[in-house]
This record gives structure tokens, C-alpha cells and sequence, in this order.
């Protein structure tokens, strides 16, 4: 998955370095957001790339209905989402670092149920938010 091939690229000196260098040089900008998931894909450190801006500049659903590029608006937050994009290449390290600390299982959530059953264990399990179930 993803997660995956993001945590193989920042494992390698010289793909990490890519991976800085084409988001530092990167804008925090709609066009791009749009590329990316619509071109998600590429060799490694492009798929790196576009994972990470999907992560960073997308919102999820809203009451709207709306979903998709996260605009930020200057004073609302102190125009957080273009803060953090900026401040990502240098940060990379450290999210591996934290992200190092938890298991990733791509599997079917009910799989991952019955292996995972054990009595003294807690399961937090997130689903989808279906619009019409609210």
C-alpha cells in the first residue's frame, strides 16, 4: 500500500532526499492536489510524493457533502494546512519516527477482527461516516 511505499522511500538516504526536495519545491495549490489523485501513481518516490499530498492537503467529508482539496483561508487558524505543507520536508523524519510505533495491516476489517480478539485487548475501530446514516 501507500503507507508502505512512503516508509520505503524515507528508509533510503538518497529517495528521502528526492522526496524533500519535490515537496519543498512543491506549491500548496489545488492543480496538484487534483493531479495527484487523479495520477497517484509512478515510480516510488512520485507515489511517495502524491501520497503525501493527498494526505496533507485534503479534508475529509463534511455535513456539506463536500470533500477534496483543503483550502485554507489566511487568519483562520493561522492558515494552518499551508504552514504544515511547508514545514513537511523537514518533518519527515520525524512522522517515520512516529509512525514506526504502530502496526499497519491492510487487510479486510473483519480479518483483522477475529485476529486480532483476545480478551485483554481494545479495539478501536473508525468506520466510514455514511452521509445518510447521520
Amino acid at each position: 500500500g501507500e503507507v508502505v511505499n512512503f516508509f520505503r522511500v524515507i528508509r533510503d538516504p538518497e529517495s528521502r532526499e528526492k522526496l524533500q526536495e519535490w515537496i519543498a519545491y512543491t506549491p500548496y495549490a489545488r492543480q496538484i492536489y487534483d493531479e495527484a489523485v487523479q495520477n497517484g501513481h509512478g515510480d516510488s518516490i512520485e507515489r511517495a510524493a502524491y501520497f503525501a499530498v493527498k494526505s496533507m492537503q485534503s479534508h475529509g467529508f463534511r455535513m456539506t457533502g463536500e470533500c477534496g482539496w483543503k483550502k485554507d483561508v489566511y487568519g483562520r487558524e493561522n492558515a494552518y494546512a499551508v504552514r504544515y505543507w511547508n514545514e513537511l520536508p523537514g518533518s519527515i523524519a520525524e512522522m517515520a519516527a512516529r509512525l514506526k510505533k504502530v502496526q499497519i495491516e491492510n487487510r479486510p476489517a473483519l480479518e483483522l477482527i477475529e485476529a486480532y480478539d483476545y480478551e485483554n485487548v481494545l479495539m478501536y475501530l473508525d468506520p466510514p461516516y455514511v452521509f445518510s446514516t447521520r
